[in-house]
Formats: structure tokens, C-alpha cells, sequence
């Protein structure tokens, strides 16, 4: 291994990333209460390599999430239905995280509007977001669907007039319908995910049986701009599968049989609902947005079959506005994009739990053996995705499973579940975005030995991000898994043989630091504290600018980090993590 002689300083620097032919993705991951983020750094079509899955952000009760572009920069937007906050996130210091001052609140709906049970978001291409919220059992009172715009231009929609409630729960909202021949009350109780269709969404109403919901799907946009949805093709039934509400048009493909029945029986053949198509997406397809549909049900249970004993979980339909009325009601305007049913399928989606789109392809997360990730497209141009090589599954392990990333590469994003006994994720949503927006894990960080810990059975960590190229890029390193509000010291070596002539690695237990390793020769020390909550929310991180000299290509920076925790005794306990070596590039 080469040595490195010369000093590194922490300044600010530059960072680049490089466009991915596949999505990254957001998983809303309740389990560890985090956005999970998946990225193909190398480009292989899977994430299961090192640094390919991150704790993008915390979230206490995340439930939907998007990304796009503002002003040249990547933000991400995500709603809490613990907080009742929509998020925002920029990365400011490009390291691949959200942390700190980079989260804040783009609505903070508890202490403005009330409580509401926050479910769906989703952003137009005008700067709107929008989010949707339901029933709770009768605590909430911002039921229905918002629109915000940041018209201030200060990065929020906490100023007055900054939010409409275009759908109020008060039943003033109505559809045509031809059935009727007139206009049909929307029933407003249980919105639960929206897509975006133009500068309007797609979302669907329908949560639990027990409920008078209509469990179609509507269009809402305001479209003369006077706050409200009330006028001529603002509100409409855009797809009806399953005809719960008889004033309402059903879809003509629904309504013949061509489609399978979505009406749901119990396991004595008792009807018990309707599988819901809740989870939406949308792709741009020859400048025309489609709406992509998905079931949530489960292959067992009261909701896993139709009358007809066909399973009615792993579906997902394409819906297009043929003949530009407005609606997907019309015959073959719905067709079967996937079917991953328990009866028929090309293969079995126990239950869908995330779905979204981006360029050419549908990401679905479903419940396999845990949270696994997919890939489909419509490679031939005919409507759906169960033709030769159009559904990407990695011979059947999936594009990312947390179990199989956690077995190769240990308990960072997602810590080893002892109840389940392995390492889980209860997803809730998933969100796909442009491969390479947000700043990613270096590719050429590696981690080995072992870290130890002090205080505590929590072991810090250590990460990379960034590209450690001489002269033009920041790299950064940061510490995880460690005590917020403490001091956290990097050491960065230039050798990993020798230390002051002591061979390494080195046993620090001698000196009191209990299964400790110094793995690299110490040659400089930065210092940090630790931002975030809890044992265990802490994080340090410190950019270490590359001289701009060529023949540093090629050398290996050894680093580690060391958290110092007060024993109230006067002195201090530690823990040390493994440790990391990037290769300059």
C-alpha cells in the first residue's frame, strides 16, 4: 500500500455524481424510522453493494415521499402522520444524508390547520405539493385534500394563503356522473395515496369497509384557479373498479367481467370488502400522463379473493384517458399492466406494499420473504410488463432485500431485527427518482475490523460519501450509531503498518479502551460533536478536501472515528469504530 505524506484540511470543495441508468429509491421504513434510500452505484441493476443502501433521513411515522428538482438542486418532500408535518430536505453539504438544518418544515399542519392522519403526497409540475389525508377514528380535522405553493419564496407553506383544502371533508365537493345524469356527492371521509396528473392528482378514496367510501379513484384540479374544485372538469370520477357506489359511473371492463372482480370474500365466502387500488403512480408516456393502480390486499385473509376464488393481491393496472374525456372509465382504457397474484400470477406478491414510477419503469416494493424490491417496464410497447425480460426480479431475490444487504454488510440502514430474526423493514410506500440526484456513498470506501464501544452495546460506525478525487471533489466521512450531543474525534493516518513504530492494527485495551483496535497510525485529528437525539441518533460528519496534486492518485487514506462519552466520574467512556480506507481517485 502506498503512504500518504502530506496534510489534509477540512474545507469546503466541490462534489459531482454521475446519472444511473436505474432509479434511486426512498423506502418508508417504519421499522427503523427513516427514509431508507437504495442507490445503484455501480450500475449493475441491483443494490445490494457496499454503501448502496443509506439512512437518508429520519422520519418518526413516514408515509409517502417524493423527490424533484428546485432551482437546479434535488429536494425531497415527505409526509409524517406521527408529526402531522410535510417535510422538506435539501442536502446542503452533499453528503448524501439529510441532517440537522437541512430537514425543516415545509407545513406544519398540527400547529396550523389541526390534527389531521397524514397519507399521501405528491408534486406538479406548476410547484405545487399536495398531500392527502384520512379518518382516524375521529380526532383529525384536516381530513381530505390540500394543495400547498410557497408563494413567498422562503422554502415553506407556513404563510397565510400558502394552503387550500380543495377537498374539505363537508361533502360540498361533487362528480358528474351519467348515471345520475347529474352530480354525485364525493365522499371525502378516507383519502389515503394521490398521484400527480398534470397540475391536478389522482387519488384514491377508500380505506376500510366499515366506511361509506366510495373505493374509486377521482381527479381533482383547480383549474381556473379560484381555490376550489368545484367547477366544470375539477372533479371527476376518473376510475371506478368496483361500483360500491352505484351513482357513480363504473368502468365499462369492470362492469362486463373483462376485468377481474375486485369485490372481496371472507374465507366462508361471505363478502368482506374490496381490494383497494391505493397505491399510485404516474408515468409521462409520449407526453401523456398514465396512471399506474396497485392492490394492497394480502393473498390470505378476508380481503384475498373475489367470488370467483381468483386472488385479487399483486395487481396493478395501467389506466389512460383514451378518448380524452377526462376519465379511464371507458372500455379498454384499464388494462392488467402486472399480475402478481396468488392464483394467477406470473409470480406472487403476498401484498404490495410501495409502488412508483420513474422513466420507463414501475419500482414495486412487496412482502416476500421481508420488504423486496422490483423492477418492471414495458419493453415491447403493449401495455404490460409479464412479456420475456419485462420483469426485473434478480432471479427471484429481488433488486434489494434488507435481509440479504444486511447479512453481507451488517446493521447500517437497517439494525438486525431479534423478534423477526433478520433484518427488517415495514415498508409503507416506496419512491423512485433520478439515479444519482442526491450525492452517494463512495463507491471505493471500504470498511474492515472491528469498532468497539465503552458505554454502551451500540457499535459507532463509520461511512463514506462523495468521490475522493484530487483537486476537484469533497469527500466526506461521517460517524453513526453513536450518542447525539458528544464530542466525536477523526482520526485520518497515512499508513496502516506501523504507529510510532508499533506494528498495527493495534489492541487499545491496555490503556483502558476494552476491545479496541487502531487500525491506521493517527496522524491527524479532526474535531466535531455529534448532532441528533438519543443513544443512538447521533451523527458527526467532517469534508476532508483532496489537494489538487496527481500523484496522490491511488493512495489509501485510512481514517476511524472515536466518540467520547462523560462516565460521570470525571473521565470519559469510548467507542471506536472499524475501520475506513478510500482510495483516491
Amino acid at each position: 500500500m502506498k503512504t500518504l505524506p502530506i496534510l489534509f484540511t477540512a474545507f469546503v470543495g466541490t462534489s459531482s455524481f454521475a446519472a444511473a441508468q436505474y432509479a434511486d429509491v426512498f423506502i418508508m421504513d417504519k421499522t427503523q424510522d427513516q427514509l431508507l434510500r437504495i442507490s445503484d452505484i455501480d450500475a449493475d441493476g441491483l443494490y445490494y453493494s457496499l454503501n448502496e443502501a443509506s439512512s437518508f433521513a429520519p422520519s418518526k411515522s413516514v408515509e409517502g415521499a417524493e423527490m424533484r428538482f428546485e432551482n437546479g438542486l434535488p429536494v425531497a418532500y415527505w409526509v409524517d402522520d406521527s408529526d402531522d408535518i410535510i417535510y422538506r430536505g435539501v442536502d446542503l453539504d452533499w453528503n448524501g444524508l439529510l441532517e440537522g438544518a437541512e430537514i425543516t418544515a415545509f407545513r406544519d399542519s398540527k400547529t396550523l390547520d389541526g390534527k389531521s392522519n397524514a397519507d399521501g403526497i405528491a408534486l406538479t409540475p406548476d410547484g405545487a405539493v399536495w398531500w392527502s389525508a384520512r379518518y382516524d377514528g375521529g380526532t383529525s380535522t384536516m381530513r381530505g385534500v390540500h394543495r400547498m405553493m410557497d408563494l413567498s419564496g422562503n422554502d415553506d407553506a407556513n404563510d397565510p394563503g400558502e394552503l387550500v383544502t380543495l377537498v374539505p371533508d363537508n361533502g360540498t365537493v361533487f362528480a358528474p356522473s351519467a348515471v345520475t345524469g347529474g352530480l354525485v356527492p364525493v365522499d371525502t371521509e378516507n383519502f389515503t395515496r394521490l398521484t400527480r396528473s398534470g397540475n391536478g392528482v389522482v387519488v384514491y378514496s377508500g380505506f376500510s369497509g366499515s366506511f361509506s367510501n366510495d373505493f374509486c379513484l377521482y381527479r381533482f384540479e383547480d383549474i381556473n384557479g379560484d381555490g376550489d374544485v368545484n367547477d366544470a372538469g375539477e372533479s371527476i370520477n376518473f376510475m371506478n373498479a368496483v361500483n360500491k357506489n352505484a351513482s357513480l359511473d363504473q368502468n365499462a371492463d369492470f362492469a362486463s367481467g373483462l376485468q377481474r372482480d375486485l369485490a372481496t370474500v371472507d374465507t366462508l365466502g361471505v363478502p368482506s370488502g374490496y381490494a383497494r387500488l391505493m397505491y399510485l403512480t404516474t408515468l409521462n408516456e409520449g407526453g401523456k400522463d398514465i396512471v399506474y393502480a396497485a392492490s394492497d390486499s394480502s393473498d390470505t385473509g378476508n380481503y384475498a379473493f373475489n367470488a370467483s376464488a381468483e386472488g385479487v393481491n399483486g395487481l396493478i393496472y395501467r389506466c389512460e384517458d383514451l378518448n380524452l374525456d377526462g376519465d379511464a372509465n371507458d372500455a379498454g382504457e384499464v388494462t392488467l399492466f402486472f399480475d402478481a397474484s396468488s392464483t394467477s400470477g406470473l409470480v406472487n406478491f403476498p401484498k404490495i406494499v410501495g409502488m412508483d414510477g420513474w422513466g420507463d419503469s414501475i419500482y414495486v416494493s412487496a412482502l416476500t420473504n421481508d420488504t423486496v424490491v422490483y423492477r418492471l417496464r414495458d419493453l415491447n410497447g403493449d401495455g404490460d410488463a409479464m412479456d420475456f425480460g419485462e420483469f426485473d426480479d434478480n432471479f427471484g431475490q429481488g433488486l434489494y432485500d434488507p435481509n440479504t444487504y444486511g447479512n453481507a454488510w451488517g446493521d447500517y440502514p437497517v439494525a438486525f431485527d431479534v423478534a423477526f430474526s433478520n433484518y427488517h423493514v415495514f415498508s409503507v410506500d416506496l419512491a423512485a427518482f433520478e439515479g444519482g440526484a442526491f450525492e452517494d456513498p463512495s463507491p471505493s470506501f471500504v470498511v474492515s475490523g472491528t469498532g468497539c464501544s465503552n458505554y454502551s452495546n451500540d457499535i459507532p460506525t463509520i461511512h463514506g460519501a462523495g468521490v475522493p478525487q484530487v483537486g476537484l471533489s469533497t469527500y466526506y466521512t461521517s460517524v453513526r450509531n453513536v450518542p447525539a450531543g458528544q464530542v466525536a474525534a477523526l482520526s485520518v493516518g497515512t499508513s496502516t503498518a506501523t504507529w510510532m513504530g508499533i506494528p498495527l492494527p493495534l489492541d487499545l485495551s491496555g490503556i483502558g479502551w476494552t476491545g479496541c483496535t487502531l487500525y491506521q497510525n493517527w496522524a491527524y485529528t479532526f474535531y466535531s460533536a455529534t448532532s441528533g437525539v438519543g443513544m443512538t441518533g447521533g451523527v458527526a460528519t467532517k469534508l476532508l478536501t483532496i489537494p489538487n496534486l496527481p500523484t496522490l492518485v491511488g493512495f489509501n487514506l485510512p481514517m476511524q472515528w472515536a466518540v467520547l462519552l462523560p462516565d460521570g466520574l470525571g473521565g470519559f467512556d469510548i467507542g471506536v469504530t472499524p475501520l475506513g480506507t478510500v482510495t483516491i481517485e
